[in-house]
């Protein structure tokens, strides 16, 4: 008798429903209900007295009715639950995800939330006798006029980033006028470095060791660098492979080269066979819009090629208005932006460029001086100084410039 009073004892234990078991029904059941937006069944298991902080059940069905009314039916997961259980008291956080079905109203996101449900057992049965809103889409609340709170969070929110938007813009004013001083005291030092007036114009010697040359991805692979050779510091640019028909170094100059006749450089041929060597300019034509002017290719021996010169009066220039064909005279030269070396070599080796240098055209008539007394060339038209700043970003060249004849 005494083994079958255990048995029907630990029967009993396993076949009653634990608190926490009955507690968490309770939350099916509310969550199955706010899917059905029926407000009545979502409080059918609070206590008939339920009051807390002066809001009573009847307070709580007429918020439930506002709320269904205007979001409509509610999908709530629980996605977190934490009962603890003392005698017939029990207190559960529950972390839910809520979508209504309104997604326009709701905002088309579903809202994360943490409540604090407190139980009491009577007469063998659980029910909630509180309700307490924890946390409201990560917003800490104190209670059921939430509302408020959730808008004065946002309100502070946006004051904030409003604040960080505007120091940033601020960070970013100064900056910007910053990099336009930089700007204008290297056009300065340009304006010194290559004056109308000069007979000469020494674009680069490489003299001071930093590269001011790119090599472009749309041609031959080519890697630059400055190295001292034959007692002398020069560009040398070797190309890897030859995959395009050739191998272009570039670099970004814009200047007023209306007062220019001839480019020259020099170049040492280490590769293995003889090349041709071509000048290419990218000129501002009008605003955004740009034109690719090329020589005819020069040819460029093994060993070293003294002068090789590009004259730039010639009619023998190719770009997109002649179809590519060389027969035209570089045009808008106050608005040259970059200038090309072009290496048309059908195998990879090394190539060594120095003294680059712009000599004056034979028919330049200077500007009259805007002031007695001033030697100098006088600073380049407004409108043109303008022009370049305001499109530099909007710089466009060919994709792959088409190889010559």
């Amino acid at each position: 008798m005494i083994l079958a009073g255990v048995g029907a004892y630990f029967l009993y234990d396993r076949m009653t429903p634990k608190p926490e078991q009955e507690l968490r029904a309770i939350v099916d059941r509310m969550t199955k209900a706010a899917a059905a937006a029926d407000s009545h069944a979502l409080l059918a298991d609070l206590t008939e007295s339920y009051l807390h902080e002066e809001v009573e059940r009847e307070d709580l069905k007429q918020m439930l009715d506002e709320y269904f009314k205007a979001y409509g039916p509610t999908t709530v997961t629980v996605r977190g639950w934490e009962p603890n259980v003392t005698g017939q008291i029990a207190v559960a956080n529950v972390r839910i995800l809520s979508e209504a079905a309104n997604k326009e109203a709701w905002g088309g996101r579903g809202a994360e939330s943490l409540w604090r449900l407190s139980f009491v057992e009577r007469n063998d049965k659980w029910l909630v006798d509180r309700i307490v809103p924890v946390h409201i889409m990560g917003q800490e609340v104190s209670g059921f006029d939430f509302k408020q709170e959730i808008k004065e969070a946002a309100e502070a929110a946006l004051d904030k980033a409003q604040q960080e938007m505007d120091a940033r813009k601020a960070r970013e004013k100064t900056a910007q006028l910053a990099r336009q001083k930089i700007m204008l005291e290297k056009r300065r030092e340009m304006l010194k470095r290559f004056p109308a007036k000069a007979e000469q114009w020494l674009i680069d010697d490489f003299e001071k060791g930093s590269l001011e040359w790119s090599a472009k991805d749309w041609g031959h692979a080519c890697s630059l660098s400055a190295v001292v050779r034959n007692g002398s510091r020069q560009l040398q640019a070797t190309v890897t492979r030859t995959q395009q028909d050739k191998a272009a170094i570039e670099r970004a100059i814009e200047r007023d080269f209306s007062s220019r006749g001839t480019v020259s450089v020099d170049v040492e041929n280490a590769s293995d066979g003889d090349v041709q060597l071509a000048l290419a300019l990218n000129v501002q034509e009008r605003r955004g819009h740009y034109e690719w002017y090329e020589s005819p290719p020069a040819m460029v021996s093994q060993g070293l090629n003294k002068g090789i010169t590009f004259d730039l009066t010639a009619d023998d220039y190719k770009c997109l208005r002649t179809q590519w064909k060389h027969t035209a005279a570089p045009r808008n030269l106050d608005g040259v932006v970059r200038i090309f070396f072009l290496i048309y070599t059908v195998r990879p080796g090394a190539f060594y460029f120095d003294n680059i240098i712009s000599t004056r055209r034979a028919d330049w008539v200077p500007p009259a001086p805007q002031e007695e007394g001033d030697e100098g060339a006088p600073e380049p038209q407004p409108k043109k100084a303008r022009r370049a700043k305001r499109t530099r970003p909007r710089h466009k060249e060919p994709a792959n410039p088409p190889a010559s004849p």
